[in-house]
């Protein structure tokens, strides 16, 4: 049995956040587990929890957790692969789905990447991304390449970041998680290291299910 794990790092976005939590509710493959990691300041901490709370009842188990670690998108990533390890997840039997808080995914985001991983043995599996840049643009579809390399991440943009990353735990693990002395760049470092392991099977789907939401009026997580 394969278990698939949503992990959402969230700053002080509650509104955005609701509309991450309804596109991970809509899957038609849910989630075993979502965690959903808070690296918000004192002010926001309660509609962060309490937004979780109110979508619970639509996830066989979600919960709400602190960044017990650096406080940047990596500490909040890393606090949940080490809550992932708390619960007892077979990292080999795990694939790790991650979503920024102000993204969201088609419906069959999750049963795709799955298909794709299990049918071809893949340990990374990369969908495309469709960009919107304003609340009204309709959105550009993103290239979605035909293979990977590092050279790809040091020169140029294969498209490739937090919501259209699903891998499997083990391997994520054997990379080293997210790299929390980095301020920026941090998708791309990740991948450069699970590029580096000499081992990862990549599966590449050729549909666009990714909404990743680049609003200038937007502040960074």
């Amino acid at each position: 049995m394969v278990d698939v794990a949503v992990l959402i790092p969230t700053r002080n976005r509650a509104a955005s956040l609701v509309k991450a939590l309804a596109s991970v509710a809509a899957q038609t493959r849910p989630p075993d587990h979502v965690v959903v990691v808070s690296d918000c300041d004192a002010v926001h901490e309660d509609e962060t929890v309490e937004v979780t709370r109110e979508v619970a009842g639509q996830f066989p188990t979600i919960e709400c957790i602190r960044n017990r670690r650096t406080k940047n998108l990596s500490g909040a990533v890393n606090t949940g692969l080490v809550r992932l390890i708390e619960l007892g997840l077979f990292p080999e039997s795990t694939f790790v789905a991650l979503l920024d808080d102000d993204d969201e995914w088609e419906p069959g985001y999750l049963q795709t990447c799955l298909d794709a991983a299990e049918s071809g043995c893949h340990d990374l599996v990369v969908t495309g991304l469709i960009r919107h840049e304003s609340e009204d643009d309709p959105g550009t579809l993103l290239s979605i390449p035909n293979a990977l390399s590092t050279h790809d991440f040091f020169v140029g943009n294969p498209h490739i970041q937090g919501s259209n990353l699903f891998v499997r735990f083990s391997t994520l693990l054997l990379a080293g998680g997210f790299d929390e002395s980095l301020d920026s760049t941090t998708d791309r470092d990740v991948c450069i290291r699970l590029l580096d392991l000499g081992t990862v099977k990549i599966g590449f789907v050729r549909a666009h299910l990714v909404h990743h939401w680049a609003l200038s009026t937007q502040e960074r997580l």
